[in-house]
């Protein structure tokens, strides 16, 4: 990608250089890099960034190094408020595996859900639900950077192996 900084003094990206330029009729785009930088055409750098915690700023003209190149920025996050974030994520996860076992608990006799009438297994991966929940806020708790934040899955591996178990019983 090029850019060039045109008569008003704003930056123009160009994913693929004109084919018509000035003098040069239909070739422009394959003229040399010299030819392209003296009307004022340049490399466009990206540089190299942790997309997670930053992103890409402003373009800017580096005139030592004869490119424009990005400016890099800091996201500002709140690791309380994304900690936060991830437990609400969790209620949503709760809320699901509650709607799945009413809609279960609605297949069997829901006027006769005495212990022998409720397949064990139900019983079991039910009672599991509370451990499952305790052990995700004990871990987002535990989570101490942002960047540790922003890589943890509510719905992880667990949580999904969960509710394919509880669909089974639908």
């Amino acid at each position: 990608m090029k850019a060039r900084i045109d008569e008003k003094g704003n930056i123009k990206r160009y994913p693929q250089m004109p084919k018509y330029w000035a003098n040069f009729a239909g070739n422009f785009h394959q003229q040399s890099d010299e030819i392209h930088e003296s009307f004022g055409f340049y490399t466009v750098v990206e540089p190299k960034y942790n997309t997670k915690l930053q992103r890409l700023g402003e373009l800017v003209f580096n005139d030592e190094n004869k490119v424009f190149e990005y400016t890099i920025e800091d996201i500002n996050y709140n690791l309380d408020e994304l900690k936060q974030g991830l437990k609400d994520e969790l209620k949503g996860l709760i809320n699901e595996v509650s709607g799945i076992v009413a809609r279960i608990k609605t297949i069997y006799n829901p006027l006769d859900l005495t212990p022998e009438n409720v397949p064990e297994d139900f019983k079991t991966l039910v009672q599991q639900l509370v451990p499952i929940k305790t052990r995700v806020i004990a871990d987002i708790d535990a989570l101490e950077t942002i960047e540790d934040v922003l890589d943890f899955k509510v719905y992880s591996n667990e949580a999904n192996q969960y509710l394919t178990a509880l669909n089974s019983f639908l």
